[in-house]
This record gives C-alpha cells, sequence and structure tokens, in this order.
C-alpha cells in the first residue's frame, strides 16, 4: 500500500524522517513494509520516550532500554540513521 504523503515527496538529494514516541503502536504499516517500497534509502532517526517507573520498576509503562530496542530493530533506517533514549 503506498502511502500518499510519501509518494508525493519531491526530488530531493536526501530525506531525512524524525520520529519520537513513548510507545509500540503502529496503525499503518510497518516501517519495513515501508522501507520495501523504495524509502530504504531516507534516514529515519528516533528519539523514544520511556517511562521512569517502569524503569525503575514501579510502573507498568514500557522501559526506555526496552523501546530503544524495538526502535532500532524495527525503525532506524538509512545512511547515518541514530537514535536517542529519553526518560519521561
Amino acid at each position: 500500500m503506498q502511502n500518499p504523503h510519501l509518494t508525493n515527496r519531491p526530488p530531493a538529494g536526501s530525506h531525512t524522517i524524525e520520529v519520537w514516541a513513548d510507545g509500540r503502536i503502529n496503525l499503518g504499516p510497518t516501517p519495513r513494509q515501508v522501507y520495501r517500497q523504495g524509502y530504504n534509502q531516507t534516514a529515519v532517526n528516533a528519539l523514544v520516550v520511556g517511562d521512569l517507573k517502569a524503569a525503575s520498576g514501579e510502573g507498568p509503562g514500557i522501559k526506555p532500554d526496552a523501546l530503544l530496542d524495538d526502535y532500532e530493530r524495527e525503525v532506524l533506517n538509512g545512511p547515518g540513521a541514530f537514535s536517542v533514549a529519553a526518560n519521561g
């Protein structure tokens, strides 16, 4: 399924998408599905915000390290892509 926002992009030498999130929910195609549509050279960076209470074992949220691992495995893409974790 083509994403109309990505399909109608202007020509450029490089493209970068900055993603920030505090969870794992994705209501559209997976990042890998999008990358296979020809966006494999688009850099996708991530700022993940973990739950401080979960980090200390006191809450039900997602621990920052676990969320960062997910994003590094599933979301990061392209040349020079990076991720950063923050505690929310």
